[in-house]
Protein backbone atom coordinates (compact mmCIF):
# COMPACT_ATOMS: atom_id res chain seq x y z
CA UNK A 1 0.00 0.00 0.00
CA UNK A 2 1.21 3.43 -0.91
CA UNK A 3 1.71 6.02 2.05
CA UNK A 4 0.31 8.98 0.93
CA UNK A 5 0.26 12.36 3.47
CA UNK A 6 -4.00 12.37 3.21
CA UNK A 7 -6.57 9.52 3.24
CA UNK A 8 -7.54 10.93 0.58
CA UNK A 9 -5.15 10.58 -1.56
CA UNK A 10 -4.18 7.03 0.06
CA UNK A 11 -8.00 6.24 -0.72
CA UNK A 12 -7.17 7.21 -4.32
CA UNK A 13 -3.93 5.14 -5.13
CA UNK A 14 -5.73 2.03 -3.53
CA UNK A 15 -8.69 2.49 -5.28
CA UNK A 16 -6.69 2.90 -8.96
CA UNK A 17 -4.53 0.05 -8.60
CA UNK A 18 -1.50 1.80 -10.14
CA UNK A 19 1.19 -0.20 -11.32
CA UNK A 20 4.52 1.11 -9.89
CA UNK A 21 6.23 4.30 -12.05
CA UNK A 22 8.09 6.72 -10.57
CA UNK A 23 5.92 9.39 -11.59
CA UNK A 24 3.06 8.10 -8.98
CA UNK A 25 5.44 7.13 -6.27
CA UNK A 26 5.49 8.66 -3.02
CA UNK A 27 8.28 11.25 -2.63
CA UNK A 28 9.67 12.45 0.68
CA UNK A 29 10.58 16.03 0.27
CA UNK A 30 10.72 18.94 3.20
CA UNK A 31 9.22 22.07 2.58
CA UNK A 32 12.74 23.60 1.77
CA UNK A 33 12.29 20.93 -2.02
CA UNK A 34 15.35 18.68 -1.01
CA UNK A 35 15.27 15.18 -0.74
CA UNK A 36 14.49 13.91 2.91
CA UNK A 37 17.56 12.20 4.56
CA UNK A 38 16.57 8.15 5.51
CA UNK A 39 15.11 7.93 9.07
CA UNK A 40 14.34 11.84 9.08
CA UNK A 41 10.96 11.18 9.96
CA UNK A 42 9.18 13.66 7.16
CA UNK A 43 5.79 11.92 5.35
CA UNK A 44 6.08 11.26 2.31
CA UNK A 45 3.98 13.43 -0.35
CA UNK A 46 2.74 12.42 -4.10
CA UNK A 47 4.64 13.64 -6.98
CA UNK A 48 1.62 13.92 -9.38
CA UNK A 49 -1.77 14.01 -6.99
CA UNK A 50 -3.66 15.55 -9.52
CA UNK A 51 -4.47 13.04 -11.90
CA UNK A 52 -5.39 10.71 -8.63
CA UNK A 53 -7.65 13.33 -7.20
CA UNK A 54 -9.78 14.33 -10.57
CA UNK A 55 -10.27 10.31 -11.04
CA UNK A 56 -11.25 9.77 -8.18
CA UNK A 57 -14.68 12.02 -8.79
CA UNK A 58 -16.06 10.10 -11.42
CA UNK A 59 -15.88 6.04 -11.91
CA UNK A 60 -16.11 6.09 -15.83
CA UNK A 61 -13.03 8.49 -15.92
CA UNK A 62 -11.25 6.79 -12.92
CA UNK A 63 -11.37 2.95 -15.34
CA UNK A 64 -11.00 4.81 -18.51
CA UNK A 65 -7.94 6.66 -17.30
CA UNK A 66 -6.67 3.48 -15.59
CA UNK A 67 -6.92 1.30 -18.71
CA UNK A 68 -5.33 4.06 -20.80
CA UNK A 69 -3.00 4.05 -18.24
CA UNK A 70 -1.80 0.46 -18.33
CA UNK A 71 -2.19 0.24 -22.11
CA UNK A 72 0.53 3.36 -22.46
CA UNK A 73 2.33 4.24 -19.61
CA UNK A 74 1.20 7.54 -19.25
CA UNK A 75 -2.59 9.00 -18.07
CA UNK A 76 -4.45 10.02 -20.56
CA UNK A 77 -6.31 13.46 -20.70
CA UNK A 78 -9.27 12.89 -18.20
CA UNK A 79 -11.60 15.78 -20.98
CA UNK A 80 -10.06 15.26 -24.49
CA UNK A 81 -11.22 18.13 -26.33
CA UNK A 82 -12.43 17.81 -29.80
CA UNK A 83 -9.60 18.61 -32.42
CA UNK A 84 -10.56 21.93 -33.89
CA UNK A 85 -9.06 23.74 -36.90
CA UNK A 86 -6.00 26.14 -37.02
CA UNK A 87 -7.60 29.47 -38.83
CA UNK A 88 -6.30 32.33 -40.75
CA UNK A 89 -7.22 35.67 -42.04
CA UNK A 90 -7.13 36.44 -45.64
CA UNK A 91 -8.03 40.56 -46.10
CA UNK A 92 -7.62 39.85 -49.92
CA UNK A 93 -9.89 37.18 -50.83
CA UNK A 94 -7.36 34.56 -53.20
CA UNK A 95 -8.05 32.71 -56.45
CA UNK A 96 -10.33 29.24 -55.86
CA UNK A 97 -7.47 27.05 -56.43
CA UNK A 98 -3.31 27.05 -56.42
CA UNK A 99 -0.89 28.94 -53.28
CA UNK A 100 -1.61 32.12 -51.98
CA UNK A 101 0.91 33.63 -49.22
CA UNK A 102 -0.06 34.27 -46.01
CA UNK A 103 -0.22 38.09 -44.19
CA UNK A 104 2.85 38.33 -42.55
CA UNK A 105 1.17 38.30 -38.85
CA UNK A 106 -1.10 35.49 -40.02
CA UNK A 107 2.05 33.09 -41.05
CA UNK A 108 3.47 34.24 -37.83
CA UNK A 109 0.70 32.97 -35.81
CA UNK A 110 0.49 29.51 -37.43
CA UNK A 111 4.28 28.50 -37.96
CA UNK A 112 6.26 30.60 -34.62
CA UNK A 113 3.09 30.75 -32.04
CA UNK A 114 1.25 27.52 -32.87
CA UNK A 115 4.61 25.82 -34.22
CA UNK A 116 2.48 24.11 -37.03
CA UNK A 117 4.76 22.25 -39.07
CA UNK A 118 4.61 22.06 -43.31
CA UNK A 119 1.90 20.14 -44.43
CA UNK A 120 -0.58 21.05 -41.11
CA UNK A 121 -4.50 21.18 -42.60
CA UNK A 122 -5.21 25.52 -41.93
CA UNK A 123 -8.75 26.68 -42.61
CA UNK A 124 -8.22 30.00 -44.30
CA UNK A 125 -11.30 33.25 -43.94
CA UNK A 126 -11.78 35.94 -46.09
CA UNK A 127 -14.67 37.56 -44.05
CA UNK A 128 -16.56 37.73 -47.12
CA UNK A 129 -18.55 34.27 -46.74
CA UNK A 130 -15.92 31.94 -48.12
CA UNK A 131 -13.65 29.30 -46.23
CA UNK A 132 -10.23 28.27 -47.92
CA UNK A 133 -9.44 24.45 -46.75
CA UNK A 134 -6.06 23.96 -47.57
CA UNK A 135 -2.35 23.17 -45.91
CA UNK A 136 0.47 24.97 -45.18
CA UNK A 137 3.52 25.38 -47.14
CA UNK A 138 6.43 27.08 -48.12
CA UNK A 139 7.33 27.77 -44.17
CA UNK A 140 10.28 30.14 -43.86
CA UNK A 141 11.66 32.13 -41.33
CA UNK A 142 10.38 35.14 -43.31
CA UNK A 143 6.55 33.63 -43.50
CA UNK A 144 4.20 30.74 -45.11
CA UNK A 145 1.96 30.05 -47.85
CA UNK A 146 -1.41 27.85 -47.96
CA UNK A 147 -2.31 25.45 -50.79
CA UNK A 148 -6.14 26.15 -51.40
CA UNK A 149 -7.29 22.36 -52.12
CA UNK A 150 -11.25 23.23 -51.63
CA UNK A 151 -13.15 26.11 -51.13
CA UNK A 152 -16.99 26.35 -49.34
CA UNK A 153 -19.53 29.09 -49.72
CA UNK A 154 -21.61 30.05 -46.60
CA UNK A 155 -24.52 32.22 -46.63
CA UNK A 156 -24.54 35.19 -44.62
CA UNK A 157 -26.38 35.10 -41.04
CA UNK A 158 -29.98 35.98 -41.67
CA UNK A 159 -31.58 38.12 -40.71
CA UNK A 160 -29.07 41.19 -41.21
CA UNK A 161 -28.07 42.49 -38.00
CA UNK A 162 -27.55 46.28 -38.30
CA UNK A 163 -26.42 47.76 -35.04
CA UNK A 164 -26.08 51.56 -34.19
CA UNK A 165 -24.59 52.36 -31.01
CA UNK A 166 -23.44 55.20 -29.10
CA UNK A 167 -19.64 53.77 -28.29
CA UNK A 168 -19.02 53.70 -24.36
CA UNK A 169 -16.42 55.81 -22.75
CA UNK A 170 -14.37 52.76 -21.53
CA UNK A 171 -13.08 51.18 -24.81
CA UNK A 172 -13.14 48.13 -23.39
CA UNK A 173 -16.56 47.29 -23.18
CA UNK A 174 -16.97 48.15 -26.62
CA UNK A 175 -13.96 46.23 -28.14
CA UNK A 176 -15.70 43.48 -26.15
CA UNK A 177 -19.17 44.21 -27.37
CA UNK A 178 -17.97 43.95 -30.70
CA UNK A 179 -16.26 40.63 -29.72
CA UNK A 180 -19.41 39.05 -29.05
CA UNK A 181 -21.17 40.64 -31.63
CA UNK A 182 -18.86 39.02 -34.36
CA UNK A 183 -19.60 36.02 -32.55
CA UNK A 184 -22.66 36.05 -32.91
CA UNK A 185 -23.13 36.72 -36.71
CA UNK A 186 -23.38 40.97 -36.71
CA UNK A 187 -23.14 42.54 -40.27
CA UNK A 188 -22.87 46.01 -39.70
CA UNK A 189 -21.65 48.54 -36.79
CA UNK A 190 -22.16 52.13 -36.94
CA UNK A 191 -20.75 54.01 -33.76
CA UNK A 192 -22.92 56.70 -33.38
CA UNK A 193 -22.07 60.42 -32.47
CA UNK A 194 -24.70 61.96 -30.26
CA UNK A 195 -25.47 64.90 -27.91
CA UNK A 196 -24.70 62.91 -24.44
CA UNK A 197 -21.98 60.41 -26.09
CA UNK A 198 -18.88 60.41 -23.96
CA UNK A 199 -16.22 59.41 -26.59
CA UNK A 200 -15.60 61.37 -30.07
CA UNK A 201 -13.06 59.50 -31.54
CA UNK A 202 -11.87 55.40 -31.74
CA UNK A 203 -9.45 53.09 -33.15
CA UNK A 204 -10.97 51.51 -35.88
CA UNK A 205 -7.81 49.77 -36.54
CA UNK A 206 -7.99 48.25 -33.51
CA UNK A 207 -11.74 47.29 -33.40
CA UNK A 208 -10.95 45.57 -36.53
CA UNK A 209 -8.26 43.38 -35.21
CA UNK A 210 -10.50 42.24 -32.52
CA UNK A 211 -13.10 41.80 -34.89
CA UNK A 212 -11.18 39.69 -37.11
CA UNK A 213 -9.96 37.60 -34.19
CA UNK A 214 -13.28 36.86 -32.67
CA UNK A 215 -14.18 35.41 -36.84
CA UNK A 216 -11.57 33.57 -36.30
CA UNK A 217 -11.98 31.95 -32.85
CA UNK A 218 -15.93 31.41 -33.88
CA UNK A 219 -15.76 29.98 -37.22
CA UNK A 220 -18.12 32.04 -38.81
CA UNK A 221 -17.37 33.36 -42.68
CA UNK A 222 -18.63 36.98 -42.44
CA UNK A 223 -16.60 39.40 -40.85
CA UNK A 224 -19.18 42.59 -39.78
CA UNK A 225 -18.49 45.91 -41.74
CA UNK A 226 -17.15 48.48 -39.12
CA UNK A 227 -18.14 52.43 -40.26
CA UNK A 228 -16.60 55.40 -39.20
CA UNK A 229 -17.43 57.53 -35.79
CA UNK A 230 -20.80 58.97 -37.58
CA UNK A 231 -23.33 61.42 -36.44
CA UNK A 232 -26.51 60.48 -35.38
CA UNK A 233 -28.54 62.15 -38.73
CA UNK A 234 -25.86 60.94 -40.91
CA UNK A 235 -26.14 57.08 -39.57
CA UNK A 236 -30.31 57.56 -39.63
CA UNK A 237 -29.75 58.36 -43.59
CA UNK A 238 -27.52 55.58 -43.96
CA UNK A 239 -30.03 52.62 -43.01
CA UNK A 240 -31.58 50.44 -45.10
CA UNK A 241 -33.40 47.81 -42.72
CA UNK A 242 -36.57 46.25 -43.25
CA UNK A 243 -37.72 46.65 -39.28
CA UNK A 244 -35.65 49.58 -37.41
CA UNK A 245 -36.06 49.34 -33.89
CA UNK A 246 -35.04 52.11 -31.32
CA UNK A 247 -34.49 51.52 -27.87
CA UNK A 248 -34.44 53.76 -25.30
CA UNK A 249 -35.93 54.50 -21.48
CA UNK A 250 -39.58 55.13 -21.51
CA UNK A 251 -42.20 55.70 -19.08
CA UNK A 252 -45.58 55.58 -21.83
CA UNK A 253 -46.96 52.65 -22.51
CA UNK A 254 -47.90 53.04 -25.81
CA UNK A 255 -43.52 53.24 -26.47
CA UNK A 256 -43.12 50.44 -23.68
CA UNK A 257 -43.61 47.52 -26.82
CA UNK A 258 -40.57 44.20 -26.06
CA UNK A 259 -38.18 43.61 -28.49
CA UNK A 260 -39.03 39.87 -28.59
CA UNK A 261 -42.57 41.33 -30.24
CA UNK A 262 -41.20 43.83 -32.16
CA UNK A 263 -39.21 41.03 -33.60
CA UNK A 264 -41.88 38.86 -33.77
CA UNK A 265 -42.88 39.15 -37.28
CA UNK A 266 -39.62 38.11 -38.89
CA UNK A 267 -37.52 40.36 -41.50
CA UNK A 268 -34.83 40.10 -43.90
CA UNK A 269 -32.71 42.48 -42.30
CA UNK A 270 -32.99 44.41 -38.80
CA UNK A 271 -31.29 47.70 -37.18
CA UNK A 272 -31.31 48.28 -33.59
CA UNK A 273 -30.46 51.92 -32.29
CA UNK A 274 -28.89 52.12 -28.64
CA UNK A 275 -27.93 55.14 -27.01
CA UNK A 276 -25.08 56.31 -24.84
CA UNK A 277 -24.74 56.35 -20.94
CA UNK A 278 -28.09 58.72 -20.27
CA UNK A 279 -30.26 57.42 -23.42
CA UNK A 280 -31.25 59.63 -26.14
CA UNK A 281 -32.46 62.93 -25.82
CA UNK A 282 -36.31 63.49 -27.10
CA UNK A 283 -35.08 65.29 -29.71
CA UNK A 284 -32.90 62.16 -30.66
CA UNK A 285 -35.71 60.19 -30.06
CA UNK A 286 -38.31 61.85 -32.78
CA UNK A 287 -35.78 62.68 -35.23
CA UNK A 288 -35.28 58.03 -35.06
CA UNK A 289 -39.19 57.78 -35.48
CA UNK A 290 -39.16 60.31 -37.93
CA UNK A 291 -36.96 58.03 -39.82
CA UNK A 292 -38.74 55.18 -39.51
CA UNK A 293 -37.44 53.73 -36.33
CA UNK A 294 -40.46 51.76 -33.50
CA UNK A 295 -39.67 52.59 -30.20
CA UNK A 296 -38.43 49.38 -27.93
CA UNK A 297 -38.11 48.92 -24.17
CA UNK A 298 -35.01 46.12 -23.14
CA UNK A 299 -36.77 45.64 -19.70
CA UNK A 300 -37.81 47.36 -16.74
CA UNK A 301 -33.61 47.80 -15.16
CA UNK A 302 -31.77 50.20 -16.78
CA UNK A 303 -28.88 48.34 -18.81
CA UNK A 304 -25.68 49.54 -19.88
CA UNK A 305 -25.26 50.71 -23.44
CA UNK A 306 -22.85 47.64 -24.04
CA UNK A 307 -25.59 45.25 -22.12
CA UNK A 308 -28.32 46.63 -24.02
CA UNK A 309 -26.40 46.40 -27.45
CA UNK A 310 -25.47 42.49 -26.91
CA UNK A 311 -29.04 41.50 -25.47
CA UNK A 312 -30.43 43.16 -29.10
CA UNK A 313 -27.99 40.87 -30.84
CA UNK A 314 -28.87 38.04 -29.07
CA UNK A 315 -32.77 38.74 -29.75
CA UNK A 316 -32.60 39.33 -33.11
CA UNK A 317 -30.33 35.79 -33.60
CA UNK A 318 -33.22 33.74 -31.24
CA UNK A 319 -36.68 35.72 -31.78
CA UNK A 320 -36.62 36.09 -35.36
CA UNK A 321 -37.37 33.59 -37.73
CA UNK A 322 -34.77 32.95 -40.61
Amino acid sequence: MVVCRSRFRRFAAIRLNLPTNPRFLPTTRPRGGSAAAPGSGLRPTFARPSFLSRALHCPALKCRATEDYRATGRPAPLFPTPPMPYRAYLPTPPAPAGTVPLPDDEAHHLTRVMRLPEGAAVEALDGLGTRYHGVLTDVTKRGAALRIERTQTVAPPAPALHLLVAPTKNLDRMEWLLEKATELGLARCTPLLTQRAERRELKLDRLRKIAVSALKQSGGAWLPHLDELTPLTAALAGVDADVRLVAHLTHDPAERIGLAAALAGGAASVAVLIGPEGDFTPAEVSEARAAGFRPVTLGDTVLRTETAALLACCAVRVVTPT
